[in-house]
């Protein structure tokens, strides 16, 4: 999902080393497959640069339309919304037309900033702009795009920890990495 590289370590079932070696072969196998099936459900539904996945309807939709939301993208706002009001506002996964905008302008030559109005047009705002409910969600204005690729990421490192701990697994360690990305050298040393 997200073209991104995952792991899961797996430290035992805490039965000593010789039982845990025995377990080692199986245990790798049932954790690779519990990552795949959390990362390919991730990919169906909230990986928002797969144009076929909950999340990309979600961010396509015109505006006051109702958009079904599976269960993980449901919960993926569930938690957006708490971030949100925990922060005060400050996290803000409604920032994806703004985001996408300020990647474009970098990649232009020579990169420029965004001026106010191309700020004002993505119209970010969690509060006015989308209305979560149970079983769908509704944009405000249909320009507005989601940008909820760490709280995806979120989501698929507490499944895979959560499938792997009802099989029996008590340690492991789950990792979804992102690529660095280096976009230039700097003119000069900064001092």
């Amino acid at each position: 999902a997200f073209g991104i590289g995952w792991s899961i370590a797996a430290g035992g079932r805490g039965g000593g080393w010789r039982e845990d070696w025995v377990r080692l072969a199986a245990d790798v196998e049932m954790a690779e497959t519990a990552g795949r099936a959390v990362f390919a459900l991730c990919d169906r539904t909230i990986n928002e640069w797969n144009a076929k996945s909950a999340a990309s309807q979600l961010n396509s939709a015109s505006a006051n339309v109702d958009v079904p939301l599976p269960g993980p993208l449901a919960e993926v706002l569930e938690a957006s919304a708490s971030a949100h009001a925990i922060s005060g506002g400050r996290f803000d996964p409604t920032v994806g037309a703004l985001t996408r905008a300020w990647r474009d302008a970098l990649s232009e030559e020579p990169p420029r900033v965004l001026d106010s109005a191309e700020v004002a047009a993505a119209r970010c705002d969690w509060t006015t702009q989308l209305c979560v409910g149970e079983a769908s969600a509704r944009k405000g204005n249909a320009g507005l795009r989601l940008d909820i690729g760490g709280g995806a990421k979120g989501w698929c490192i507490e499944q895979s920890v959560r499938r792997l701990r009802e099989a029996g697994m008590n340690d492991v360690l789950v990792e979804a990495r992102t690529p660095a990305h280096r976009l230039r050298a700097p003119a000069r040393a900064l001092s």
